[in-house]
């Protein structure tokens, strides 16, 4: 087991709201640092940074959408992922345990989530048409031309011409960001409010 000195034994042992600003502190800093190692890669691999990806360009150019799926599972990892493991380490000191990994969850845990969710699909698809029916004003142009942009990336980013794209879609628009939500919310940021 790592010795983790008295910084470590200082910030476990403060008081909740500590803890979760230390969390928080945590959080943006590793985020950052994984964000820039992996912007470092990008410009060294690709010679073409994460940053500045042309937007209009990418149902031209098919390497453009594949940065940007690069960049969104880089994201989800830097924000949602690594973070918790970070934060349940030097904060609580316990990663299975804070992080609730230590037992699988039973099958009726698995069945009732899978019965909740289909019979939820109705009262989905109702607010969805009630939302469709409030008026909206029309915005001005620029916000107008972002949502087709919006939209136009969203359908080229879920195109699958082969399987593999579509296993590398799945794992970067359900697998990583179901996971490290659970992680980061349910492990970290509720344990921190359980404790005030």
């Amino acid at each position: 087991m790592l010795n983790r000195g008295f910084l470590f034994q200082t910030i476990s042992s403060s008081h909740p709201f500590l803890k979760l600003v230390f969390a928080l502190l945590i959080w943006i800093v590793v985020s950052a640092i994984v964000i820039a190692c992996a912007e470092l890669a990008s410009v060294t691999i690709f010679q073409t940074s994460l940053l500045k990806i042309n937007y209009n360009e990418i149902s031209v150019n098919p390497q453009v959408l594949a940065l940007l799926k690069i960049a969104t599972l880089v994201q989800s990892v830097a924000i949602f992922v690594i973070p918790p493991f970070i934060i349940a380490w030097i904060v609580y000191g316990r990663i299975t345990d804070t992080l609730y990994l230590q037992k699988p969850a039973s099958i009726n845990n698995y069945i009732w989530a899978f019965l909740i969710t289909l019979l939820s699909i109705p009262v989905i698809n109702f607010l969805d048409e009630l939302n469709k029916m409030i008026p909206f004003p029309q915005f001005s142009g620029s916000m107008d031309e972002t949502e087709k942009l919006i939209e136009q990336i969203y359908g080229l980013f879920s195109k699958a011409p082969s399987f593999n794209i579509f296993m590398y879609n799945i794992l970067v628009m359900a697998l990583v960001p179901a996971i490290g939500e659970e992680l980061m919310f349910h492990g970290i940021l509720q344990r921190a409010l359980i404790d005030f």
